[in-house]
């Protein structure tokens, strides 16, 4: 887990260059955040991630 500024700072570059990008960044989490089914926010982030891929046309 990296210092979230720095994944702002990825993301508003992606943005400028016209790039498709989306940031989610959560309160808490723990290293294995979001692979097991839990009820903590971060564990959203494999289904956000699919439909993201879906929408971009990697995944049908």
């Amino acid at each position: 887990i990296s210092d979230p500024e720095n994944s702002a700072v990825l993301y508003r570059a992606l943005k400028r260059a016209g790039v498709s990008a989306e940031l989610h960044i959560y309160a808490t989490a723990a290293h294995d955040f979001g692979v097991r089914t839990s009820d903590r926010p971060c564990s959203t982030w494999t289904r956000l991630c699919a439909e993201w891929l879906r929408h971009q046309g990697f995944l049908k």
